[in-house]
């Protein structure tokens, strides 16, 4: 809004020089603009560039060109006009052809005037700069300068739209013509638009100043009836039909007593434009064949990931790439469908996989056929390719297909050798985070939760692929427990593929399956620009706002940057809702409750909504519990509510190693915590030389169970549940997503997509409007792992990031705090 109040002050200041000075010898707005149905502001692009360059970049109108019939009409000034423009960039070129008057000295000349003009800002407010120059019979009795025009356009909303522009003669006298116009939409649509424009050169007074009024009724999208009223009385009646982004149109300029003078014709190119009637019209005469000769394609065959780094990073997909390229080829009516090519290189989490398997199959249901090649690849990746029409698989294939399995290791005998001693502080039920390192096996309370895990994963997997490859839930309990280990010719016997061959053979196989011959394009193949909106003003902003990783102050979900960004973003009025994608393990206890603090003060100011990845569990959850909503999937690990915590703590490691602690102290516990470090590859810690006491360790299971007690009336506040609920799905228990809704810690199954067009709605913003996605925070740089040096062939960053090794950092690092974190045994 601060630059639509600015750019209105520049206006004034425009309009207020341009009616300064003597007669000018600048060529008339008017005469100019002749051809022009509607305003510079109204009309934005190429065009409207000439008399306003900040009009360059609105509307995505790349060329245009415009004509007459005046030689019909003798003693008039003949001419054609043509302008270009792409971005914020514009050249213009309007050919005069002079002729004689009757009964007037004669004055033919020929004269062509050139402008280059820059516009920039954005949709609700721009600037531009222009300069022309004029070649042949400038020295006629039409003289020309060089000329400078600088103007404003404002979009402060969907209802108006006004600019203005001051053009200065570069000549001795400083001629100046300055014009005005705005705009309204009273149904905030372009169905109705009523404008009105005003130009004044050098010392007019305000009778001196011309004007015309008119309206732009387009009761059907891309067509439009045009009408224009100049001061005097002469007028222009008008019809343009827009179809695929190219523009016709046609008016008559008439005089004052209706008497037609001649005709403008136009033709324009630009982007095709949302909602146009004609387009639709157009489609549906081009025969089915030729719509579907092209199969776009997609290699997928490396890591599917979040978001990259500025340099450096070109490999693989982002989640928001993949889904926005399936989103391209769904609506791509030249385009019959899509052959995926899916490699073992390919990696993501099941969660990941899903939403784009769920993506996959919206592109079937507009009617697209999917092929995959599977070339290599386990159950996750099979699970992928399983949604296709058809699965090509390469013929040295060797699936392993087993189900699931969650286990873990126990190391209470190991610490027990090195003389390491763990007290494992578990206060709830299924809080077994910490139970690795204090039992020998498994406790009754995990083993429950994750048998419940598995056996949803189970369902889950067995039913997509029984629904997409149409087999039986019986045959598919089969290949588990039966053939498991599955060749080419075994996966085919079972139906798990449809054909044999390798990548090559794909567009032999495409031609076989569809009777025609295809054309598998690139990336840079035939498709439909993506269409613009015609809407007035600056796109809403949703922010898509990632916390991955651990929950920590400086690493991970990195809680002190985090914290910044979403008071930015809550500040930002531009930005109308946040989708917050969780994908968290969990962590610490204090960046989990900043985190969540500033969602919370966000929420009260714009919808807020949730998505969890494949971890939202524990602090997870915590950094989740105040959106609106909350949105997962059916593989997500969710809940998890609880606390927990241990000690290590010397029970003859020191020995072990000749390594000695002593200390003086004041203070009765000033001990806790005190002893030897050991230079541990890669973790280099330090072990307390003793176990707490009883009286100390009841002050630790005050604190814990406040903590939980916390944690439990803070998902209560923000889930608007009971509390008694909440302590009934809690005590550190986790669950999948689909059990998540149930009990009501989420609200929906879904994934990233989802909750954009939830926040859309929470945000009063319409299906088919414009919106504008912002990514944060904003990854810059490149990717430090790249120049970090190898051990024995293996990438140290490959160490510092596995997950056991990571959690006992966080264990260690924690001294003793109440932790929110799953076991690493879950963690990716």
């Amino acid at each position: 809004m601060h630059k639509s109040i600015l750019l209105t002050i520049a206006i004034l200041i425009i309009t207020n020089n341009a009616v300064l000075a003597h007669e000018s010898k600048l060529q008339s707005y008017y005469s100019t603009s002749n051809f022009l149905e509607t305003t510079p502001s109204i009309e934005g692009g190429a065009i409207g560039g000439m008399f306003n360059p900040a009009a360059l970049g609105l509307s995505g109108n790349f060329s245009a060109i415009y004509w007459n019939d005046i030689e019909k009409s003798p003693g008039m000034d003949h001419s054609f006009t043509i302008a270009e423009g792409f971005g914020g960039l514009g050249f213009s070129w309007q050919h005069w052809d002079y002729q004689n008057a009757l009964g007037i000295t004669p004055v033919n000349g020929k004269i062509d005037d050139f402008q280059l003009g820059l516009g920039f800002g954005d949709e609700s407010a721009r600037f531009g700069i222009g300069y022309g120059w004029s070649k042949g019979d400038i020295n006629t009795a039409h003289p020309r300068c060089d000329r400078l025009t600088i103007g404003g356009i404002s979009r402060p909303n969907a209802y108006l739209s006004y600019g203005a522009a001051v053009t200065r003669g570069l000549n001795q006298n400083e001629d100046y013509q300055g014009i005005m116009d705005f705009g309204v939409r009273p149904f905030r649509t372009p169905i109705l638009t009523v404008f009105s424009d005003m130009s004044a050169q050098n010392n007019d007074k305000f009778k001196d100043v011309l004007w015309s009024v008119g309206a732009i009724v387009e009761p059907v999208g891309g067509i439009a009836v045009k009408f224009k009223v100049y001061e005097g009385g002469a007028y222009t009646a008008g019809l343009s039909i827009t179809s695929f982004g190219t523009q016709v149109s046609a008016s008559q300029q008439l005089d004052k007593h209706g008497n037609n003078s001649y005709m403008n014709y136009g033709v324009r190119v630009g982007a095709p434009q949302k909602g146009n009637f004609s387009d639709k019209a157009v489609m549906n005469l081009i025969p089915q064949k030729l719509k579907q000769i092209q199969f776009e394609k997609l290699e997928i065959t490396d890591k599917i990931r979040y978001q990259r780094y500025q340099y450096f990073d070109k490999c693989g997909h982002t989640l928001m790439e993949l889904l926005e390229k399936l989103e391209e080829v769904k609506n791509n009516p030249l385009s019959g469908g899509l052959v995926i090519k899916i490699t073992e290189e390919m990696s993501g989490s099941w969660e990941m996989l899903w939403e784009v398997r769920e993506k996959m199959k919206e592109v079937q249901f507009a009617g697209k056929t999917l092929v995959v090649f599977f070339e290599r690849g386990g159950m996750g990746e099979y699970y992928l390719a399983s949604v296709a029409d058809k699965i090509m698989v390469d013929p040295e294939i060797a699936l392993t297909m087993v189900g699931f399995n969650l286990g873990r290791t126990y190391y209470k005998n190991f610490l027990e050798k090195i003389g390491v001693g763990f007290d494992e502080w578990r206060f709830f039920t299924y809080k077994s985070a910490l139970e690795g390192l204090s039992r020998e096996n498994m406790s009754d309370a995990d083993r429950e939760q994750r048998t419940r895990l598995i056996e949803r994963f189970y369902e889950v997997y067995r039913a997509d692929i029984c629904a997409s490859r149409k087999i039986t839930p019986e045959s598919f309990d089969h290949i588990i427990n039966n053939v498991w280990l599955l060749t080419a010719d075994s996966m085919l016997t079972h139906q798990l593929v449809d054909t044999i061959g390798r990548w090559d053979d794909m567009e032999d196989y495409l031609e076989n399956l569809t009777g025609s011959k295809k054309i598998i394009a690139e990336s840079g193949g035939f498709k439909m620009q993506k269409p613009i909106s015609r809407t007035w003003g600056k796109p809403p902003e949703i922010a898509v706002i990632y916390a991955i990783g651990a929950c920590s102050m400086n690493s991970g979900i990195n809680a002190r940057k985090l914290q910044e960004v979403i008071k930015e973003v809550r500040d930002d009025d531009d930005i109308k809702a946040v989708v917050f994608r969780a994908d968290s393990p969990g962590g610490d206890v204090l960046p989990s409750d900043i985190v969540a603090l500033e969602l919370k003060k966000t929420a009260e100011k714009k919808p807020v909504i949730v998505s969890q990845g494949q971890y939202a569990a524990s602090g997870g959850y915590w950094i989740s519990m105040y959106g609106d909503k909350i949105v997962a999937s059916p593989w997500t690990l969710t809940g998890s509510i609880g606390v927990i915590g241990g000690w290590f703590y010397d029970a003859g490691l020191n020995s072990k190693f000749g390594v000695n602690y002593d200390k003086t102290q004041v203070g009765k516990h000033a001990d806790l915590g005190g002893g030897a470090v050991l230079p541990i590859p890669f973790i280099n810690i330090g072990v307390p030389a003793r176990n707490m006491a009883l009286e100390e360790r009841a002050h630790i299971e005050r604190w814990f169970r406040a903590s939980y007690d916390d944690f439990v009336t803070k998902v209560a506040t923000g889930r608007k549940m009971e509390k008694e609920n909440v302590e009934k799905v809690g005590q550190g228990r986790i669950w999948t997503g689909a059990d998540g809704k149930d009990i009501g810690l989420v609200d929906e199954l879904g994934g990233l997509e989802m909750a954009i067009a939830m926040a859309r709605e929470k945000a009063n913003i319409g299906k088919d409007d414009e919106v504008v996605i912002r990514e944060l925070p904003k990854m810059k740089g490149f990717d430090p792992s790249l120049f970090r040096p190898r051990l024995f062939g293996i990438k140290l960053a490959d160490i510092e990031d596995d997950p056991e090794l990571v959690y006992i950092q966080k264990l260690v690092a924690s001294k003793g705090r109440p932790f929110v974190m799953i076991p690493p045994s879950l963690m990716p």
